[in-house]
């Protein structure tokens, strides 16, 4: 099991992700994650996601509360062309445009990256693919995805 505390740890990575929740009726609702913050009355151990929902603003247990997330494969071109641009400049002989190609693989392979670039590009990359939602090998989670540890679902599988 999960503590609270690493939920919260992997969460507060996608700051602005989507996230999925039940409201009081029963309804699946999509919101945007705001933050992490403590329950006082429960001595700090009750993790609160805090969202905005029809201009209220909402604090949500952790454990109600689902990321939604794209897998690597989920990538678009213009965001490899991104990623690209952060390891070869414009005019290089290897320019970003080839990246689109070979990109995804660099990305897939992100444990090698670091024998293929040097750490800064990786750790900027690394930031990047969780600023655009990718779900990602998490050092919270022993290695796993959010996605494999059960604490968020693959876009496509939600209603946002």
């Amino acid at each position: 099991m999960i503590s609270n505390e690493i939920k919260s740890k992997a969460f507060a990575m996608y700051y602005q992700q989507k996230i999925q929740w039940l409201d009081i009726a029963g309804d699946l609702v999509v919101t945007n994650f705001q933050g992490i913050s403590y329950d006082p009355m429960q001595d700090r151990k009750e993790r609160l996601v805090q969202t905005m929902w029809n201009g209220i603003k909402k604090q949500l247990p952790i454990k109600e509360v689902k990321l939604i997330l794209r897998t690597i494969d989920q990538l678009t071109d213009e965001e490899c062309i991104e990623a690209g641009k952060m390891f070869f400049p414009e005019d290089s002989e290897y320019s970003y445009y080839q990246f689109l190609i070979d990109g995804r693989l660099y990305v897939k392979q992100f444990s090698e990256l670091n024998s293929l670039m040097n750490s800064t590009n990786c750790v900027r990359l690394y930031q990047y693919l969780l600023s655009i939602g990718i779900d990602l090998p998490n050092y919270y989670l022993d290695g796993k995805t959010l996605i494999e540890s059960g604490l968020a679902i693959r876009k496509e599988e939600s209603n946002g």
